[in-house]
């Protein structure tokens, strides 16, 4: 075995534990830089330790998305699923691993502290516990794989920058890595997702992707996507859609008009609509997830729009009231609504009320229905149900 052992000349030696106590410090104070210096050396490490860095790479990775790389993300996320394979397959395990000396404490000192990385040392006994919280990178049968919060990350940050045949290589190559290639898996948990969140365009994006790259995808993803289309009245992405299912032999002997009502009635002709592989999509948590996240994000952006309004800087326009009312409304924050729509009437802007209650319908219908504010639980209910009865006074809904 290789000798671990460190010279006490040339400073004290960092084992695994310590390494990943200093990866999360590096976390903290935003030091990506000083946290990549490690990485060379972290992904030789041997089989036996991976389990012990996943918190290395959750650091890392966190900070790539703090500072919107997503191209350093794309590549982290693709070396680690790649780890196990390249590691197995080196034949000298006896080879000596280099060590490197790691920054720590402030960089103000003429000369900052160095601390010796031995990546492949692991002692027995540590004096500090270790964050075991898992957030962006999970560790599954001997693998790194990525958490739902991770890939939404990536997914927003390639959609937002409209890279969407770069987040459909990603995701192809992640579902080889994970050996799940057949029936779509992980590429229709994500598209999906997008359809849930109203990315119609972007879903559609990924499937052409997959066709072009012999991808093979379930009926069901496809199916899922024409009833958005032929919900929100896109007929003519709807015919392109449905064109390509009868390409690819997912419907037979059916009339364009005999699709539309199986779509919105939700009735399949097993008969005449076939499923190449069967898949179910949107059980992973996936669209969960990534809905949770923009509503994360939206609720940050109108605070950040309030105080600039208020500040005088900012001129909201009435698409971008819109835009929150929508969003809000899909995901029931209904006190954040009833603001933006007081907002909008300050100003005397047009309330589309016929859209927004549409919009109520298709995601709340029966939110609170026979619920009465004395029978409410607990304060926070109560709040919202107060929120819900003045929406659906405003909008006229019985």
């Amino acid at each position: 075995p290789a000798d671990h052992r460190v010279d006490a000349t040339s400073g004290v030696g960092a084992d695994a534990h310590s390494i990943v106590i200093i990866a999360q410090i590096h976390e903290i104070n935003g030091q990506r830089l000083d946290l990549k210096k490690f990485k060379c050396h972290i992904d030789q490490v041997s089989i036996q330790l991976l389990r012990h860095y996943r918190k290395f790479y959750d650091s890392l990775l966190s900070l790539h998305f703090t500072f919107n790389d997503i191209d350093d993300a794309a590549g982290l996320v693709l070396d680690m699923c790649r780890c196990r394979d390249s590691l197995s397959i080196r034949k000298d395990r006896n080879e000596s691993y280099k060590t490197c000396l790691g920054p720590i404490g402030s960089y103000h000192l003429r000369e900052g502290l160095k601390i010796q990385i031995v990546p492949e040392l692991l002692q027995k006994d540590s004096v500090f516990k270790m964050d075991s919280k898992q957030e962006l990178v999970l560790f599954s049968n001997g693998k790194y794989v990525l958490s739902n919060k991770a890939l939404v990350k990536l997914v927003i940050a390639y959609q937002g920058d409209g890279r969407i045949g770069e987040l459909s290589r990603l995701m192809l190559s992640l579902q080889k890595e994970l050996g799940t290639l057949e029936g779509g898996g992980l590429i229709s948990d994500v598209i999906d997702a997008c359809i849930q969140l109203g990315w119609l365009e972007t879903a559609h994006g990924i499937l052409d992707d997959m066709e072009l790259a012999g991808a093979p995808i379930g009926s069901s993803t496809y199916m899922s996507l024409l009833t958005a289309y032929y919900k929100g009245k896109m007929a003519r992405e709807a015919k392109a859609l449905l064109k390509q299912m009868r390409k690819a032999g997912f419907v037979v002997d059916l009339s364009d008009e005999m699709v539309m009502t199986t779509c919105l009635l939700g009735v399949v002709d097993k008969n005449r609509m076939h499923t190449r592989t069967s898949t179910s999509i949107g059980n992973s948590g996936l669209a969960e997830s990534l809905v949770q996240e923009m509503k994360k994000e939206i609720t940050i952006l109108w605070g950040n729009i309030k105080r600039s309004r208020e500040s005088g800087s900012l001129v909201v326009c009435r698409d971008l009231y819109e835009f929150l009312v929508l969003n809000f409304l899909r995901g029931g924050y209904f006190e954040r609504v009833m603001e933006v729509i007081g907002h909008m009437k300050e100003q005397n802007m047009y309330c589309d009320k016929w859209m927004y209650k549409s919009e109520f319908l298709k995601f709340h219908k029966d939110l609170y229905r026979n619920l009465k504010a004395s029978n409410t639980r607990t304060e926070a209910q109560s709040k919202r149900l107060e929120y819900v009865e003045a929406f659906r006074k405003w909008a006229g809904i019985d």
